[in-house]
C-alpha cells in the first residue's frame, strides 16, 4: 500500500464530513508525480484539482514551488491538504500560514503525517524533517 492509499480513509472521512460539491477547488501540497488523489478528486468528486511540489510536476494543474510560499492568491481553494508531505518542510509554521492564506473562509485544511517513527522518518527519505524537533 502506498503512502497515498494509506491516507485515503482519513481523507475520505474528512471530505464527507466537510461536504464537498462538484466544482469545488482543491489544492494538494507536495504530491511529487503521484496522480492518485487527482483521480480521486477529479473523477470521483468532480472537483477542480491543483497541486504543488518543489521538485517536479505531472500534468495539467501542477505547479513547481514551495509549500512555504504558495504562488496562489488568498482565498483560492475550498480544500487544502497534504498527505505525507508536511514532514518535508523545513518551515512548518510558514507552511501552515500559507495553507491558511489560500484557503477560503470556512474551507477544509487537512494535514496527514505519518505517526512518529513510521518509515523511520529521518532515514526513509533524504528530505524528511522531524517536525517534533525545535526549529
Amino acid at each position: 500500500m502506498t503512502h497515498r492509499e494509506n491516507c485515503t480513509p482519513e481523507v475520505e472521512k474528512q471530505l464527507n464530513l466537510f461536504g464537498t460539491k462538484p466544482g469545488m477547488k482543491v489544492l494538494e501540497l507536495g504530491p511529487y508525480t503521484d496522480i492518485y488523489f487527482k483521480k480521486k478528486f477529479v473523477h470521483e468528486r468532480e472537483m477542480k484539482y491543483t497541486s504543488i511540489d518543489r521538485f517536479q510536476c505531472n500534468g495539467e494543474g501542477c505547479y513547481i514551488g514551495l509549500m512555504e510560499a504558495l504562488p496562489f492568491p488568498a482565498n483560492s481553494f475550498d480544500v487544502v491538504f497534504a498527505c505525507h508531505a508536511f514532514e518535508h518542510t523545513e518551515r512548518p509554521v510558514d507552511t501552515i500560514r500559507e495553507a491558511h492564506r489560500v484557503l477560503r473562509p470556512g474551507g477544509l485544511l487537512l494535514f496527514i503525517t505519518p505517526p512518529h517513527g513510521e518509515h523511520h522518518i529521518i532515514k526513509a527519505d533524504h528530505d524528511h524533517i522531524n517536525v517534533a524537533t525545535e526549529i
